[in-house]
């Protein structure tokens, strides 16, 4: 049986070792910090894509992580790869309880679109007109927003997403290819005004 003391540095750690940090995590909440330490980025991350804003993302995560560590004694899950969909799951539906609790959700993506600024980007942004992408992203339904987020993004499986955002796969493969059809031609309609 693996202890908190046992467990390496999170970024050495291999896949048995992360199973087993995830299994005493649900016995020991200290051994959370494990598991806080691998996933704050990559949830923050997401969070930031989400909704385009450092600090509303900084919520949201924190929101995350709060149901995290209540609910954790309560996961059903064998390993990290349940844990990793889990936690995702808690991060989409935290991103879109943000939007339902807002009654601001239409102001505030016409600003983010029109007024962002840069540092509310993500900073390892690839695209030169994130600006665009992320106008057009926001004029999609929340749960294409997700799918795509999780996809491209996240670089997850057919079926790994459809088990967060609660459809068959199939489902999410319909849905990534009509979105992204949506997608480009609201980018080629903004290419176009230009």
């Amino acid at each position: 049986m693996l202890s908190n003391a046992d467990i390496k540095l999170t970024r050495e750690m291999t896949g048995s070792d992360m199973n087993a940090c995830v299994q005493l995590a649900c016995r020991e909440p200290s051994a959370l910090a494990h598991l806080y330490d691998r996933y704050y980025d990559r949830i923050f991350r997401f969070c930031v894509y989400r909704v385009g804003s450092r600090t509303v993302a900084e919520d949201i995560c924190s929101a995350v992580w709060v149901s995290v560590a209540k609910s954790i004694k309560h996961f059903q899950g064998d390993g990290e790869t349940d844990f990793r969909k889990w936690i995702y799951t808690i991060a989409v539906n935290e991103v879109n309880s943000y939007y339902r609790k807002t009654a601001r959700r239409n102001r505030h993506l016409r600003l983010l679109a029109e007024n962002a600024d840069d540092e509310q980007l993500s900073e390892d942004s690839t695209y030169p007109q994130w600006r665009q992408v992320q106008k057009a992203l926001k004029s999609l339904k929340t749960r294409q927003q997700s799918i795509i987020m999780l996809r491209f993004f996240e670089k997850m499986s057919f079926d790994e997403i459809a088990e967060i955002v609660g459809v068959r796969a199939s489902t999410v493969r319909v849905t990534l290819h009509r979105s992204l059809k949506k997608l480009q031609k609201k980018l080629e309609s903004q290419m176009e005004q230009k």
